[in-house]
C-alpha cells in the first residue's frame, strides 16, 4: 500500500466514526468487520508491494527460505534430467586417428536407437511436416551433394546459389500478393526472421521518426522470438492482452499502448500456441494511421493460408495486399517441406529491408556487409528450399493444404463432444489447442504422453495442442487421437490428485511459483540438459 493509498484508508475509517478521533477503539460490530477488511486489504497490498522489491529478494537469503527454494528447484531439474538425460557414453575427445566411414555409419544408426518417438507415425505434434516421399527424398539428398559446400556469402564464386535464392523470394513473395518493389532474404529459421524484422523496424525509427526508446506491440499470443528481439536489441515490447473467446490480440488495446515510441506492430497468421489468426484488416488500419509497421508473423501458417484461401477454405486477410502490412515471415521449412533451417523474410520495399543489413566499411579485413545475421551459410539450405518448391508447385501444396485443413476440421468436431474440454478460439490452419475448466489439462496432457503421444505443452492459460501436418494426415490419426484423448479426460476426472509426468509435471511446477527468477533457473536446468559437460 503506498502513502496515497494508506491515507484514502485512514481517512475512509475516520469518515465512518466521526464521533471518536481514536478510530482504533471503534466497538461497534460493522466497524470490527470494517476493521478486518481494510486490514486484509492492507496486507494483500503490502505482499503485492513487497513481492516486486527488493526485501523479497532479501527474504530468500534467509537460510531456511533459501533451502526450501532450492529443494524445489532441484527437484524439478532433476525431473528434467530424468526426461532428457541418457545413459550414453559420449565421445569427449578426438580420436588419435580417424574412424572408418562404415564405423562412422554403425554410430550414426547405434545413435538413432535413442529416439523416443517414432516421428513418422504420427504421434508427434509438427516437428516433421512432411510425410516420406521417397521421391522429393531423393531429390533433397541429391541436391545436398551438389550443393554440399556451396556458400552464399561468396556470389562471385556460386552465382548459381544467388539465382537460387533470387527465384524463391519472388516465388515466395507473390504467394502473398507482393509487387515488383516487394523483396526479401531465405534466414536460418522463423526466429532469424523475426529477429530479422524487429532490428529493421527499430533502425528505421531511429532514422526517419528519430526514436532513440523504440517500443514495438504485440498480442500475447505471439511467438517467442518477438520476446527474444526485444531482448537482444534493446526494443521494449509491449504486450496486449487477447480476447477471451476469441483468442485474438484485442485491437482496442493494441491501439491505446501505441504512442510516440511505437516503431511497429505484430499481428499472426497463426498464433504459434492457439492457432487463431489476428485481425490484420483493423492491424493494417491502425498501422496506417499512426505511421508504423505491421509485421504479420506467417511462420506457421505461410504454406498453408495461400493455398486454402485461393479455394475458398479461408476469407482471412494477411498479406500485402493490405496497404498497412510492411513485413512477413514464413518458414519453408515447415509446410514448404524444406530441409530444417529455411524461413523467408520479405518486406514490402528496398527502402525499409536496407535497415535490416549490417554493412562496416572501416574493417581492416574489407567492407563487411551482410543481408542477415549470419556471415557464411549453407548453399545446401537455399538449393533444397529452391527445388521443394519447384516440386510441388501451386498444385502439390494445394493438395497438402487441403488435407491438412480437412484433418483439422474433423478433429475440432470430435473435440466438441468432450464436454471437459474446450478448444482455445477459431483454429485457422492446423494448430489445435485445448483447455479446461473442469479437468486437470496437465493431467490429461501426462496421460496422452504415456498414451505415446508427443503434444506440445503450453500455459497461460495451462493448455496443450497438436499441430497438424501430412505425416498425420497419411497416418489418420484421428480415431486413436480422439479415443487416447477421451480416455485420458475420464483419468483426470476420476483420479484429480495423480501426480503429472515428463513436461506435463514441469510445467505444472513452473505453474504454482510466482517467483519468474526460480522459473527461470528450473529453465537453465533444462538447457543444461541438451549439451552435458563431461
Amino acid at each position: 500500500m503506498d502513502r496515497e493509498q494508506g491515507k484514502l484508508f485512514l481517512e475512509t475509517l475516520k469518515s465512518l466514526n466521526m464521533e471518536k478521533t481514536n478510530f482504533l477503539n471503534l466497538n461497534t460490530r460493522f466497524n470490527n468487520i470494517f476493521v478486518l477488511l481494510g486490514c486484509y486489504y492492507f496486507t494483500k497490498k503490502t505482499y503485492k508491494y513487497v513481492n516486486n522489491i527488493s526485501v523479497y529478494n532479501w527474504i530468500k537469503t534467509i537460510p531456511w527460505i533459501k533451502r526450501y527454494i532450492q529443494k524445489r528447484v532441484d527437484s524439478a531439474i532433476k525431473d528434467i534430467d530424468k526426461e532428457f538425460k541418457s545413459d550414453h557414453t559420449f565421445i569427449n575427445t578426438l580420436p588419435q586417428n580417424g574412424y572408418g566411414v562404415n564405423d562412422i555409419k554403425s554410430l550414426q544408426l547405434q545413435y538413432k536407437t535413442k529416439r523416443t518417438y517414432n516421428y513418422d507415425n504420427g504421434v508427434v505434434s509438427g516437428t516433421v511436416y512432411y510425410g516420406s516421399n521417397p521421391d522429393l527424398t531423393n531429390l533433397m539428398c541429391d541436391t545436398v551433394r551438389e550443393f554440399i559446400y556451396s556458400n552464399p556469402l561468396h556470389p562471385d564464386v556460386f552465382p548459381d546459389v544467388k539465382i537460387m535464392e533470387t527465384e524463391v523470394v519472388n516465388m515466395v513473395k507473390h504467394l502473398f500478393n507482393g509487387n515488383k518493389d516487394t523483396c526479401g532474404n531465405l534466414t536460418s529459421g522463423g526466429t532469424e526472421s523475426i529477429l530479422m524484422a524487429c532490428k529493421t523496424y527499430r533502425d528505421w525509427a531511429r532514422d526517419n521518426k528519430n526514436i532513440t526508446k523504440p517500443e514495438i506491440v504485440v498480442g500475447e499470443s505471439v511467438h517467442g522470438s518477438f520476446l527474444k528481439a526485444g531482448d537482444y536489441f534493446n526494443i521494449k515490447i509491449v504486450t496486449v492482452p487477447v480476447e477471451g473467446s476469441s483468442g485474438k490480440t484485442c485491437i482496442k488495446s493494441m491501439a491505446n499502448k501505441i504512442n510516440k515510441n511505437t516503431v511497429c506492430i505484430v499481428g499472426s497468421a497463426p498464433s504459434f500456441a492457439h492457432g487463431v489468426i489476428d485481425n490484420i484488416k483493423e492491424m493494417s488500419d491502425l498501422a496506417l494511421k499512426h505511421n508504423i509497421g505491421l509485421h504479420v508473423d506467417c511462420c506457421l501458417g505461410g504454406f498453408i493460408l495461400p493455398f486454402i484461401k485461393q479455394t475458398g477454405l479461408c476469407d482471412h486477410e494477411f498479406d500485402f495486399q493490405l496497404p498497412g502490412v510492411t513485413s512477413i515471415s514464413v518458414d519453408s521449412h515447415k509446410y514448404g517441406n524444406s530441409m530444417k533451417g529455411s524461413s523467408i523474410i520479405l518486406y514490402k520495399n528496398k527502402k525499409l529491408r536496407k535497415y535490416q543489413y549490417f554493412i562496416n566499411t572501416e574493417w581492416n579485413g574489407g567492407i563487411y556487409a551482410t543481408p542477415t545475421i549470419a556471415g557464411s551459410r549453407s548453399g545446401v539450405i537455399v538449393a533444397t528450399t529452391w527445388a521443394s518448391l519447384l516440386y510441388h508447385g501451386m498444385s502439390g501444396y494445394t493438395e497438402l493444404a487441403i488435407r491438412i485443413i480437412k484433418l483439422k476440421n474433423h478433429l475440432v468436431q470430435a473435440i466438441k463432444t468432450i464436454p471437459e474440454l474446450r478448444i482455445i478460439g477459431n483454429p485457422a490452419t492446423s494448430v489445435i489447442a485445448v483447455d479446461s475448466e473442469i479437468v486437470d489439462i496437465y493431467l490429461v496432457g501426462s496421460k496422452m504422453s504415456e498414451k505415446g503421444w508427443n503434444l506440445n505443452i503450453l500455459q497461460n492459460p495451462k493448455a496443450f495442442h497438436i499441430c497438424l501436418t501430412s505425416v498425420h494426415v497419411k497416418n489418420k490419426i484421428a480415431e486413436k487421437f480422439i479415443e487416447d484423448l477421451s480416455y485420458a479426460v475420464t483419468y483426470a476426472k476420476t483420479h484429480p490428485d495423480n501426480k503429472k509426468s515428463g513436461t506435463c509435471a514441469i510445467y505444472g511446477m513452473t505453474s504454482t511459483v510466482g517467483d519468474k527468477s526460480i522459473v527461470k533457473e528450473v529453465t537453465c536446468g533444462f538447457l543444461d540438459s541438451l549439451t552435458y559437460s563431461s
